[in-house]
């Protein structure tokens, strides 16, 4: 049977880890890789596993995450956040993978991500449906390099897992506001960077066209209350990146007439 090392990535996430880690206790190895946490986290991580690992320099999560990835003793990797739960037959159906002796070329799998708001399943709003890679054979692939959305880039077939990674991914919806606000700066520094332009008009429409996604296209009027919620930060926080992304522009054509 293969062998397979959980491995996370955290800062900071006493509230979260040892739920975390007790829905990965089975894996062969738990790799716990840490920016710099000041709470109990790594006391409750020592309870799990010894190979804990310190990142002396932040380098944005995609490089996080491949170093991690890296330190791991087996080739099958899962990678899981401090806000993430394996479920019971994710478990199972990954390890009847890991029996496999004969993988017909698949080495990465996609598993089926559920997200939680405030401990309310979200049902619609553009949060259903999603699957990510997480469970993989590094010696086919690893993450990108991206600040943020990083990704596994994978050299093999890509299967799904149709079986649940629990996120809970905001406690309250100040949290989610918190996390836009830095998304917002990072998406519209890397825009920025690959030549995109934008100004008020394209924010707004940016902006009301993202709600309207949210909401009505994709059924968020369904997830009652959240919903709204979450299709209002979600459009304001697009109509912000936008408008980060003009003055970024507006700077830049000034620089060049003075130039």
């Amino acid at each position: 049977m293969n062998k397979v090392s959980a491995v996370i990535i955290c800062k900071n996430e006493e509230h979260d880890i040892r739920d975390c880690l007790e829905s990965v206790k089975w894996a062969d190895e738990i790799v716990v890789y840490d920016s710099g946490s000041t709470d109990k986290t790594l006391d409750i991580c020592k309870e799990y596993t010894s190979s804990i690992y310190h990142c002396l320099k932040w380098e944005w999560f995609g490089k996080a995450r491949f170093d991690a990835v890296n330190l791991a003793k087996y080739d099958w990797v899962y990678m899981i956040d401090a806000d993430e739960r394996v479920s019971i037959d994710l478990q199972k159906k990954i390890i009847a993978i890991l029996e496999q002796n004969d993988h017909n070329e698949i080495f990465a799998y996609r598993v089926k991500y559920v997200n939680f708001v405030a401990k309310k399943k979200i049902r619609f709003s553009g949060w259903n449906n999603q699957y990510k890679i997480r469970f993989f054979n590094r010696q086919y692939g690893n993450y990108n390099l991206n600040k943020i959305h990083e990704k596994p880039i994978m050299n093999c077939k890509v299967a799904k897992i149709n079986a649940e990674l629990l996120h809970y991914t905001f406690s309250d919806i100040s949290e989610q506001v918190n996390q836009m606000i830095y998304n917002m700066e990072e998406g519209a520094n890397d825009a920025f960077k690959k030549g995109k332009t934008a100004n008020i008009i394209t924010a707004l429409f940016r902006g009301f066209y993202k709600f309207l996604s949210m909401y009505i296209l994709k059924l968020g009027f369904l997830d009652g209350k959240i919903g709204l919620i979450l299709a209002v930060n979600s459009g304001f926080g697009t109509w912000m990146k936008y408008v980060y992304l003009s003055d970024l522009c507006k700077k830049k054509k000034e620089n060049g007439k003075k130039g």
